[in-house]
C-alpha cells in the first residue's frame, strides 16, 4: 500500500501482477513517481516502462482520512 501526501491510497501490486492485471482490463493501473505524482498507464509499452525504471504500479483505493 501506499499513501500519498494527500491522502490518497494505492494498492501495490508486483510486476507480473500488474501485467496480468493489464491485459486483461481488470483495474486502472497507476504509475507511481518518485515525486509523489501518479499517472494512468495506457498501454502496455508505458507499464514495461515503467517497471523497467522501476516505478511503483499501483491501484487507486481512494483518499483516508486522518
Amino acid at each position: 500500500m501506499r499513501v500519498m501526501k494527500d491522502g490518497f491510497v494505492y494498492k501495490l501490486v508486483s510486476s507480473d501482477k500488474a501485467k496480468d492485471i493489464f491485459s486483461l482490463g481488470l483495474f486502472d493501473l497507476y504509475v507511481i513517481h518518485n515525486d509523489d505524482s501518479e499517472s494512468l498507464i495506457d498501454s502496455i509499452n508505458e507499464l514495461n516502462e515503467a517497471l523497467e525504471k522501476g516505478n511503483e504500479i499501483g491501484i487507486a483505493v481512494g483518499n483516508i482520512n486522518f
